[in-house]
């Protein structure tokens, strides 16, 4: 599947929330915690709270805010309690996530399919990597 050639329903998308997800946003954790510290930009959140507002697990909830933390879109404030903050690195990035919750609010399954064909080709791009280095290490030379 090729997600830049998206069907017309996902079109509700903007093209800065497209490449967001597509480059950036793993799984649906991560874009509802990004979401919600956006949508209160004062003050540091413990990831406790964060976790049960959104009803995620503590586990979960943990490996999200450290993969938007590597993209540099929220920080970590204090370990102890773990408290984070949405703190996007430039404003392209803060546009970007404004647009997405845009219109995660006016189409979440939009959103939500984009993300998992992301993944679909992701894994399948892996997996035709996997398979293409399986026959060039099994591959005899020719004579």
């Amino acid at each position: 599947m090729n997600t830049d050639n998206i069907d017309e329903s996902q079109q509700v998308l903007s093209p800065a929330a497209r490449a967001l997800i597509r480059e950036h946003i793993r799984t649906i954790e991560q874009l509802d915690i990004l979401l919600w510290l956006r949508s209160r930009p004062l003050g540091e959140h413990e990831l406790d709270c964060v976790a049960v507002a959104l009803g995620l697990g503590p586990t979960v909830a943990a490996a999200a805010v450290a993969h938007l933390s590597r993209l540099e879109a929220v920080i970590v404030t204090s370990e102890s309690p773990l408290r984070v903050r949405y703190a996007p690195r430039s404003s392209r990035l803060d546009e970007a996530v404004a647009q997405l919750g845009e219109r995660y609010t006016l189409s979440r399954v939009h959103a939500l399919t984009f993300i998992s064909s992301c993944a679909i080709e992701r894994a399948s791009n892996a997996q035709r990597a996997s398979v293409a280095g399986s026959v060039k290490r099994t591959a005899k030379p020719s004579r």
